[in-house]
């Protein structure tokens, strides 16, 4: 649309034309030989630098070996998340039917407690897979 409403010169010639403004590739700049500088790096663009700095092992791509173990680490954990949840839900329908109301809180923070273990523990493993030498 901007090429449209520009004319013939279209957006680099437009932008070339304001006083000292230069288009850098399509992104309008600054960099040592031009006036402005407007493409600015977002703080998320910032903080993934610096972290990237500070762990450089970390920055290093996985193996196709360790991203197979990283799924397979998924799988088995949520296979063993959805075994909890069925037996403790089988045994929360049942503390219902029987009235003890008492008990349904004490299973909900039980199958809350328990999920939460769960994804800890397998977090844990995936970062002991990610921290192998590659």
């Amino acid at each position: 649309m901007l090429q449209a409403s520009l004319g013939s010169r279209g957006a680099s010639g437009f932008f070339r034309g304001l006083a000292g403004i230069w288009d850098c590739d399509g992104v309008l700049c600054f960099c040592g030989s031009h006036s402005l500088f407007l493409s600015m790096k977002s703080a998320y663009e910032l903080a993934m630098e610096r972290l990237a700095k500070s762990d450089p092992d970390n920055a290093k791509p996985l193996s196709a070996e360790q991203k197979n173990r990283l799924a397979e680490i998924d799988l088995l954990y949520k296979g063993k998340i959805a075994e909890r949840e069925i037996f403790l839900k089988k045994q929360l329908n049942e503390v219902l039917a029987d009235g003890k109301y008492e008990e349904v809180e004490k299973l909900s923070k039980q199958m809350a407690s328990e999920r939460a273990r769960l994804e800890e523990e397998r977090e844990d493993e995936k970062e002991r897979v990610r921290r192998e030498k590659r």
